[in-house]
């Protein structure tokens, strides 16, 4: 297995770091993305297309996380590691990749902030050149729909 290391845009955000290191330092923000009205807003945004990859159960405290996605399987994220307000580390502890997610938040100014995201998985020379450019796209699309969340309407 070989790590191959798949990286975001920096993704503006119209909200101070401080506070979306605050929302994204724990998964509590995850009831808000799974939201009925913003999955289908997510839908919308991406031409209304129907997606074969859908949550079936998912369950979220502070720290820890796991879904249920068809056809994927079970997946189980932690929090791994937080550093001051700019730097949070998610590892999987269950499902079929072993795979890291990284956020780097950075200040663009007092009430802005950009975000990248850097995913490192575990992926075989096949699984690379089957979904490689796909995941790349993904991670990608996870940084712009992180970018576009109301931060300040979070419980």
């Amino acid at each position: 297995m070989n790590t191959k290391t798949y990286q975001s845009e920096y993704k503006n955000i119209p909200f101070n770091n401080e506070l979306v290191f605050e929302k994204l330092s724990n998964f509590r923000f995850l009831d808000f993305v799974f939201s009925s009205k913003n999955i289908d807003k997510i839908k919308a945004e991406n031409g209304g297309e129907k997606s074969n990859i859908n949550v079936k159960r998912y369950s979220i405290d502070n720290d820890a996380c796991e879904f249920t996605i068809s056809p994927i399987g079970t997946i189980g994220l932690v929090i791994d590691k937080k550093n001051s307000s700019d730097f949070i580390r998610i590892k999987n502890v269950k499902g079929p990749v072993k795979f890291n997610i990284e956020l780097q938040i950075e200040p663009v100014d007092s009430q802005k902030s950009k975000i990248q995201i850097t995913l490192s998985a575990e992926l075989n020379m096949m699984m690379q050149m089957m979904i490689g450019k796909k995941v790349g796209k993904i991670v990608d699309k996870v940084a712009s729909s992180l970018a576009q969340i109301p931060f300040d309407k979070l419980a």
